[in-house]
C-alpha cells in the first residue's frame, strides 16, 4: 500500500472524526471515499488493523507533523475559499 493512500486514509479519518473501524468501513463501502483514498472500485479496502498500524507508525516517527500539515492545508484552503 502506498504512503499517499495511507495519508489520504488518515486525512479522511481526521477530517470526519471517524474511528479506525468506521474509516475502514467507509473506504470499503463508499465509492467516493474509496476513489479519493486511491483504491480501484473492485479492490478490497483496508482492515482497521492496517489503519491502526499506520497510525501507530505515524505517531511514532512523525509525531504531530502530519496533523499540523493537514491543518495548515485546511486553513490555506479556507482562506482561498472565503
Amino acid at each position: 500500500m502506498s504512503r499517499a493512500r495511507k495519508s489520504n486514509q488518515e486525512f479522511y479519518k481526521t477530517l470526519y472524526d471517524w474511528s479506525l473501524r468506521e474509516c475502514a468501513d467507509q473506504i470499503n463501502h463508499h465509492l467516493v471515499v474509496k476513489w479519493f483514498v486511491g483504491y480501484p472500485v473492485f479492490a478490497a479496502g483496508p482492515d482497521y488493523t492496517t489503519l491502526a498500524r499506520f497510525e501507530a507508525w505515524l505517531s511514532e516517527h512523525h509525531g504531530r507533523t502530519f496533523f499540523d500539515a493537514t491543518l495548515q492545508q485546511i486553513d490555506a484552503d479556507l482562506l482561498t475559499f472565503y
